[in-house]
């Protein structure tokens, strides 16, 4: 219920922000409640977010924000200092609260072949290309996709970079069937043992 009033409220400072249905929104995030929560207030505006690496140089981010055509790039608090892609930046800060209608927004219809997201290739082998998935896809992958059962009672490890598709199944997965996403930190998934007592400790039941 947190999580979506958070983004409620996050989707209505994006509508005032100039988000309309169908339009781009860069989101240059690490994994956190805040980019969960930017996800999915991308959405109930009807719009697509296009993840970014941010380990990615920033040249790259230009490029990609260029291409997808995103005039609206969300950050989390202190990243705004970093060498962005000129376009106009909103913070994500739910530490301070986003004040404002906390209700789901009605005025949105969204439908199964509208884009939820546009991922982009890592381009090792020459220029990034973009994938357009649609809600439709999300559904397919998270919701009895015939290979991997998730119930209301997992808790799923959020351990993927998530401009990496492999985010799509962490996040939607867990979000979709009632679970617990459980965000773990790059320190943290790096480090073996860390790894294993914060998988223990957190009571993850899924990766």
């Amino acid at each position: 219920a947190a999580l979506n009033a958070s983004a409620n409220r996050l989707a209505r400072r994006l509508q005032r922000a100039g988000v309309r249905p169908g339009d781009p929104v860069a989101l240059l995030m690490k994994r956190s409640i805040e980019l969960v929560a930017a996800q999915l207030a991308v959405l109930k505006c009807g719009a697509f977010y296009v993840p970014l690496d941010e380990q990615a140089p920033a040249r790259r981010w230009a490029e990609l924000v260029e291409d997808s055509g995103a005039a609206l790039l969300l950050v989390l608090p202190g990243d705004e200092e970093r060498e962005l892609p000129p376009v106009h930046g909103l913070v994500v800060d739910l530490d301070e609260g986003l004040s404002g209608d906390a209700e789901n927004l009605a005025d949105v219809d969204s439908q199964l072949e509208d884009l939820a997201y546009l991922m982009y290739t890592s381009g090792s082998t020459g220029r990034p290309k973009g994938v357009r998935v649609p809600h439709r896809a999300i559904g397919r992958i998270a919701i009895d996709n015939g290979y991997a059962e998730f119930l209301s009672s997992d808790r799923v490890a959020f351990l993927s970079n998530p401009a990496f598709d492999a985010s799509t199944m962490e996040v939607w997965a867990a979000l979709l069937n009632g679970g617990t996403l459980v965000t773990l930190a790059t320190d943290t998934v790096l480090d073996a043992p860390r790894m294993a007592e914060a998988l223990t400790q957190q009571g993850i039941t899924a990766i």
